[in-house]
């Protein structure tokens, strides 16, 4: 297993800008953090940041009312709250 498996890091932001400046830092980069995830309350985020999330390997955890406002390519890619909450109680227990 690698050793930093069980690390998570959550990040939450209200606004775009906020976003975009979380996703630029360099704590996102940060390998020694392999699972990163950013929460947000605002809907249908463009494609073009999604992809940029996806290739700083971080994932993004909005509430399950806003997934319809991503197309169906983001949302295989997005977690609800409930998800990442069910993902960090399975993951402290094993």
């Amino acid at each position: 297993m690698h050793p930093h498996t069980r690390n998570r890091y959550l990040i939450i932001t209200q606004t775009p800008m906020a976003r975009g400046r979380i996703v630029d830092k360099s704590y996102v980069s940060d390998s020694r953090i392999a699972v990163k995830h950013l929460a947000t309350l605002e809907p249908g985020i463009s494609v073009a940041q999604t992809d940029e999330m996806k290739l700083k390997n971080v994932t993004l955890v909005v509430p399950k009312k806003l997934l319809p406002t991503y197309t169906a390519n983001q949302r295989d890619r997005i977690l609800s709250v409930s998800e990442f909450i069910e993902l960090v109680n399975h993951v402290q227990s094993h």
